[in-house]
């Protein structure tokens, strides 16, 4: 199971160009969202690396699709021109979108390689085998169990990481 560290501190950081995103947009958003105690889950769609995705329509009719991270960001932080590159979460959840400060922080994709292999999220040449469910399956147990709302109980056992048994290879 993956460890939570204080975040590393953060290097100067390239800026990625924010787009505004409507009211509508916004609270479409947030209807995806379960807000946890600890983390605000994601429960609507998910990728196959686990982390989940974000699409709406542009003011000019265009479609945009964005991590789930990036855009509670953007939402959140409606006020900032530039954003950071990478987000980094300090819970290693990858449907988490809490964005608060304490819980997310920018950094680049160099910083966040190192947090996750120290914080074992990241183990050599098989990423995210911290969960013998593998990084989706995981991220789909716990939106399954919070997609009524949240419930302690259902979200640990969803967040139990089952021993796989020994390792063969």
């Amino acid at each position: 199971m993956s460890r939570q560290l204080p975040l590393p501190l953060m290097p100067a950081i390239p800026p990625v160009r924010r787009e505004e995103i409507s009211d509508e947009v916004n609270a479409r958003f947030w209807t995806h969202v379960v807000r946890t105690p600890a983390c605000w889950f994601w429960v609507g769609a998910i990728a196959a690396d686990g982390y989940g995705t974000f699409n709406y329509a542009r003011a000019d009719g265009s479609r945009r699709t964005l991590g789930t991270h990036r855009a509670a960001f953007e939402i959140a932080h409606p006020e900032l021109e530039v954003y950071p590159d990478v987000l980094m979460h300090g819970c290693n959840e990858r449907s988490c979108v809490r964005v608060e400060i304490g819980h997310v922080l920018g950094g680049t994709s160099a910083l966040n390689n190192r947090y996750a292999v120290a914080t074992g999220r990241h183990r050599g040449p098989r990423p995210g085998m911290n969960d013998p469910r593998g990084a989706r399956a995981r991220s789909v147990a716990i939106r399954d169990a919070l997609r009524t709302g949240y419930d302690p109980v259902r979200l640990a056992i969803a967040m139990t990481v089952r021993d796989p048994g020994p390792v063969l290879f």
